[in-house]
């Protein structure tokens, strides 16, 4: 029976409801061309997924799944936990059972998961934070199906729809070239178990001479990825020396360079199929509408390929438009703050307005209105009201789409960032110091530029002031080599907490519970500067306060 158990650990509720949209209730249909041939049904797959928030559920979940006498096939595990790290998580889960495949989910990939790797040996992966849903599904099925075809080759069997009593499974190793081969494979060509060896060789010499050539050509094209799975009819040579034909199926695992590491695979007998054929082909009228189905049913695969790379272009297209209206709404979440700055911007011009309307109206009362004052007065009100109307415009044009990308210098990006908040840091007393040096234009998505900025400049601002620092500062920098322009801003608010400092750019993590941050923004920030830019952006502490450094490239690749 299919062992299809998997537990998930993670502190993220999000993330544990993101799992259990993806691994349960899924549909998969079997890609056998011999069970298009017979029409047989889609099987509904649904794995047993059993979800813990914390270390200490995780674990006494499975000694008491074990203590029941159940094993668990897989576990997933995030590395950056509460109360105890996942690298000890998944040391404990090994004691438990030291066969049970591992899957890291981790937002970086540090020293952590390098130890992680190296400590755990085998039957580990690694899949970083954000991963696509087919991504996991892939990992997750390919490691399932593993764990289950050495714990027991029957249910690997029945998982895939093979009839036992019909077919037989062989297991070879590319690298080695060591096959297993079932007992049913050995019986099919009349032999017993002993009497077949466990290598490549048994098999290739038995393969018809006729037919080995196509055999081998069609296994390579698989073996090379020209192909998604291994088909092929010949005949194999019996113990009695009589030759069987068989339907061979069969389909590869990959390494990471790309070479095949292990193929697994079914023989079927179809020998009477194919004296049926023969029979038909010589006697029977009605073979034209027997090949028009089969065709038919070929075409129809060729259809359903054809169909799923659309769906996957309409996936990746959705994705993206998910990013856009992501970007929107933090965009959106930073209003509040925007409107905010407006109204410190505009207090003081409106309040010189205010008194110089005083000023004519008391010169009025007293019938002591001159010309001269008058005039000073009406250019004061003047200069402020195009001073409100300058700001205006600088705000309208941070809110407007900024879909194509334009020639832009850093330092400009930066000098209309100052333009938004500069006033609003001014009054806030914090001294803004610029050495801004670079020259070059880069090819850049400005508006989103200036968010990232904006975002970095309001969170040093917001630090500043919670902490209250007698002489607060914020230095921004940037200049240039000839690969890339460099832009460091920093503070000297204290800097980041370093229990802090690993998770500042992932999604909905904030430390602003109480001032109602949306822990999107620096998260965009990194989506912006790498996916947009050409960039990099990192953060660490230096001095006495916190500081982002972030690259761009001259020429993107």
């Amino acid at each position: 029976m299919f062992n299809n158990t998997i537990f998930a650990l993670d502190d993220e509720l999000v993330i544990l409801e993101l799992f259990n949209d993806i691994l349960t209730d899924r549909k998969v249909k079997q890609a056998s061309f011999f069970n298009a041939l017979e029409k047989k049904e889609s099987e509904k797959v649904s794995y047993d997924l059993r979800t813990f928030a914390t270390p200490k559920l995780y674990l006494e979940g499975l000694e008491s799944w074990y203590a029941q006498g159940y094993r668990v096939p897989l576990s997933i595990l995030d590395m950056r936990l509460p109360q105890m790290h996942g690298l000890e998580v998944a040391k404990k889960a090994r004691e438990i059972d030291k066969e049970m495949v591992i899957i890291v989910v981790t937002a970086y990939s540090d020293h952590t998961v390098t130890e992680l790797l190296g400590q755990l040996q085998s039957n580990v992966f690694y899949l970083r934070k954000p991963f696509g849903h087919d991504e996991l599904l892939a990992l997750v099925t390919t490691s399932m199906k593993n764990w289950n075809a050495k714990a027991d080759i029957a249910t690997l069997m029945q998982d895939i729809a093979i009839d036992v009593t019909e077919d037989g499974m062989w297991d070879w190793n590319p690298i080695t070239n060591a096959v297993v081969y079932s007992p049913k494979w050995k019986q099919m060509l009349g032999y017993e178990e002993h009497e077949i060896a466990n290598n490549l060789e048994e098999w290739s010499k038995r393969v018809h001479p006729e037919d080995i050539q196509e055999v081998m050509r069609t296994l390579q094209e698989h073996l090379e990825q020209k192909s998604p799975y291994y088909i092929s009819e010949h005949r194999l040579l019996c113990k009695d020396g009589s030759y069987k034909w068989v339907l061979d199926r069969g389909k590869a695992s990959f390494a990471q360079n790309g070479k095949p590491s292990r193929v697994v695979g079914f023989h079927t007998d179809i020998t009477k199929r194919k004296a049926l054929e023969e029979e038909l082909f010589s006697k029977s009228a009605n073979l034209s509408e027997e090949l028009k189905e089969i065709l038919s049913n070929q075409t129809k695969l060729k259809s359903s390929n054809k169909t799923l790379e659309l769906q996957l272009k309409e996936e990746i297209e959705k994705r993206r438009e998910k990013e856009e209206l992501l970007l929107q709404h933090t965009r959106q979440a930073a209003m509040g703050e925007m409107i905010s700055m407006i109204a410190h911007q505009w207090r003081q011009p409106l309040t010189t307005i205010g008194l110089s309307s005083d000023n004519m109206l008391f010169d009025i009362a007293l019938d002591n209105l001159d010309a001269p004052s008058l005039e000073e007065n009406l250019k004061t009100i003047k200069n402020q009201v195009m001073y409100l109307s300058r700001t205006i415009d600088d705000f309208r044009t941070f809110f407007m789409p900024n879909k194509e990308k334009e020639h832009i210098c850093v330092h400009d990006c930066l000098e209309n960032t100052l333009g938004l908040i500069g006033k609003n840091l001014e009054q806030s007393g914090i001294d803004v110091r610029l050495f801004l040096e670079d020259t070059t234009p880069l090819f850049l998505h400005k508006n989103e530029l200036v968010q990232v900025f904006l975002s970095i400049l309001q969170n040093a601002k917001d630090v500043l002031m919670q902490k209250k620092r007698t002489a607060p500062t914020i230095t921004i920098k940037s200049f240039e080599d000839a690969q890339s322009v460099t832009v460091v801003i920093a503070d000297n608010g204290g800097g980041i907490e370093k229990e802090h400092l690993y998770k500042i750019f992932e999604p909905y993590f904030t430390t602003k519970q109480n001032l109602n941050g949306t822990g999107l923004g620096l998260y965009m920030s990194k989506t912006i500067i790498e996916e947009r830019c050409c960039g990099s952006i990192k953060a660490k502490n230096s001095g006495d306060g916190a500081e982002f450094v972030m690259t761009f490239k001259k020429v993107c690749e």
